[in-house]
């Protein structure tokens, strides 16, 4: 999937970083780029699509421009998919956000009532 140069961007690079991003038909065509540009903006993302080539190839071409990517291969208009991929989505990327999430330091001003 090789990508021309594309016109840089009016957004800061990190503007998604911290955010995960679920994008449905991301392994080829428009859904891929939207995920890739997503992605090159700071967010996660969990690709899903009802092929599993297409999935494995946007992921492995999306590692190698430095771009955290998952599949989840099911069909958006069959419920029981959908709720299975956003399940298996927040489980990979909650336990990064909780650890990330504790608090350092001091968590109350000092003479502070409660």
């Amino acid at each position: 999937m090789a990508n021309p140069v594309p016109p840089a961007s009016p957004f800061m690079k990190d503007i998604l970083k911290g955010k995960v991003a679920l994008v449905t038909g991301g392994g080829s065509g428009i859904g891929y780029e939207v995920a890739r540009q997503l992605g090159l903006h700071g967010a996660r993302l969990v690709l899903m699509g009802r092929r599993e080539g297409p999935l494995s190839a946007a992921v492995t071409a999306l590692a190698a421009e430095g771009i955290d990517a998952a599949a989840a291969t099911g069909d958006v208009r069959n419920f029981e998919d959908a709720e299975r991929v956003v399940r298996a989505a927040v489980q990979k990327y909650a336990a990064a956000a909780a650890a990330r999430a504790r608090p350092r330091g001091r968590t109350r001003r000092r003479g502070a009532d409660t």
